[in-house]
């Protein structure tokens, strides 16, 4: 039999519960970017309105091993959120 790019067998269907993983995993990360990138802008909000960085203040500095990290994982974080822009949405059902 023939296998296709994701190891299923070219006849077999996608498996439904894997689909649903990986939805759940999807939520999960959506939430998690979000999180960070309202963290991240609650951080600027103070910087620009006190002049006071939170992140340098906790980490020890702007330039510190940790600052940086944390600032990089709020940008991926944002990265991830501009996917949220482009997604499909699925209909609410009413009542």
């Amino acid at each position: 039999m023939e296998s296709g790019a994701a190891g299923y067998t070219v006849n077999d269907p996608p498996d439904p519960a894997a689909a649903i993983k990986r939805k759940d995993v999807e939520s999960m990360m959506d939430r998690i970017s979000l999180i960070l990138v309202i963290i991240g802008a609650l951080n600027w909000l103070m910087i620009g309105l006190f002049q006071f960085d939170a992140v340098a203040w906790l980490c020890g500095g702007q330039t510190a091993t940790l600052s940086r990290i944390i600032y990089s994982i709020v940008g991926v974080a944002g990265l991830w959120s501009i996917s949220l822009l482009f997604r499909e949405r699925e209909p609410i059902a009413e009542d």
